[in-house]
């Protein structure tokens, strides 16, 4: 029957036709991608660029859309999930200019029938590819150059001189503004900046502070000082069988030795504090001593003439001979008495000499020419010329005769 030959083509046809294709569910990221820029168009629309999973396209939506779906999409060629970093426009807006995520920059000639028509491109690698975002671009005043500016830490400058261009002419201002006066700038070394400013501000006020108690609190120890010496200066003048001793005056004798107490402390923590530099300064001034002062034998001194300053005397900085110099110097003299007493005739001993002949003494006697005087007249009654001449004569004959005796004592000896 007619169903069932139905039947029967309707199962060999779908026999031999294939399987439909499953698609695969669209991607959401659980985290929504940046918008890198968008942009107003000349149809009243605005597009889109996103990063991460959604790069490569150009989204475009109405004005006043309110679905999430993009109004029409785009994708770049030859730029399947490269982020578009920024866009220029040229002045005349024939050509777009992207930055992409790989560093290269896409030149894109705008078609005046369809600016969606990216078509007519042209790329140029610049910058890194790895680390060469280029957030900024620019042309010049006259459009002459165009600049890009990347994170790989490069400025580059292009001529951009495409064929059938006009570049626009540079717009000259009608008045040239005067530039102010320069300012001085401040000089750190000598006025503090804001936040020293501002630091001191806050000591100042805290000293402040401090300064009034540590007033008040002297103002309160004058006045009770001065009632403590009142009555003391009354309690002097009392009987001496009403004077009240000094040691009963006293509130309690622990407050002085605590205040000792905190003296002597304060005094040992002074000591302690001092103690490094103090053996610091010990050290160095014993350095200085060996090495400046107690190696010299003689100190350099200079003496000045006092009528004429030019005129001085130094004398020579010598230092003290090392113990090894004694040593090779006692060498050396042992050395010198060898090489002379090389070839030399051993010396013969001189026999000891002869004993001395027993020295008589002499017993001197009075000269002829004054036998005939008596002593007394000798003495006192010669004359002062008489006398010195007396004596001169005695003086000369002693030593006649001494001289007589050392000869006598050589002859001995050496004869």
């Amino acid at each position: 029957s007619f169903i069932s030959s139905f039947i029967y083509f309707h199962i060999i046809f779908s026999a031999d036709s294939e399987s439909e294709e499953i698609l695969e569910p669209l991607h959401i990221p659980e985290v929504p991608n940046k918008i890198l820029w968008l942009k107003y168009t000349d149809d009243k629309t605005i597009w889109l660029s996103m990063g991460g999973y959604d790069a490569g396209y150009i989204y475009e939506y109405l004005i006043d859309q309110k679905d999430d779906v993009p109004y029409r999409f785009q994708m770049v060629n030859d730029a399947d999930d490269i982020e578009i970093s920024s866009y220029i426009y040229t002045y005349n807006k024939e050509y777009l200019i992207f930055a992409m995520e790989d560093g290269s920059i896409r030149i894109n000639k705008v078609n005046k029938d369809d600016f969606r028509d990216l078509s007519d491109y042209w790329i140029i690698s610049m910058h890194d590819n790895q680390n060469g975002f280029v957030p900024q671009m620019c042309f010049s005043y006259d459009e002459q150059f165009f600049f890009s500016c990347g994170y790989d830490g490069n400025v580059f400058a292009h001529k951009f001189q495409p064929e059938d261009y006009t570049h626009p002419e540079p717009a000259t201002p009608a008045f040239r503004a005067k530039f102010p006066a320069p300012v001085k700038d401040i000089d750190t070394y000598s006025k503090l900046s804001l936040e020293d400013t501002k630091i001191k501000a806050e000591n100042d006020r805290i000293l402040k502070l401090a300064n009034e108690r540590k007033a008040q609190v002297r103002e309160l120890i004058k006045i009770w000082k001065d009632r403590y010496s009142r009555i003391i200066t009354r309690n002097a003048k009392l009987l001496p069988s009403q004077v009240i001793p000094r040691e009963q005056l006293e509130l309690d004798p622990r407050l002085t030795e605590y205040v000792d107490k905190g003296f002597n402390d304060k005094l040992a923590l002074v000591k302690r504090k001092l103690a490094y530099d103090q053996e610091k300064s010990e050290i160095l001034m014993n350095k200085l001593l060996k090495y400046f002062t107690d190696p010299l034998d003689k100190h350099p001194i200079t003496v000045k003439g006092i009528n004429d300053p030019n005129l001085k005397l130094m004398t020579v900085r010598q230092r003290v001979m090392p113990p090894k110099f004694y040593d090779l110097l006692k060498i050396v003299e042992q050395k010198i008495l060898a090489e002379q007493d090389k070839g030399r005739p051993p010396e013969r001993t001189r026999p000891p000499p002869p004993p001395l002949p027993p020295r008589v003494k002499k017993t001197t006697a009075l000269e002829y020419f004054l036998l005939s005087l008596s002593p007394s007249v000798i003495e006192h009654n010669l004359g002062p010329k008489l006398h010195r001449t007396l004596v001169k004569y005695r003086e000369r004959r002693l030593k006649w005769d001494n001289r007589s005796d050392e000869v006598r004592t050589y002859k001995t000896i050496y004869i």
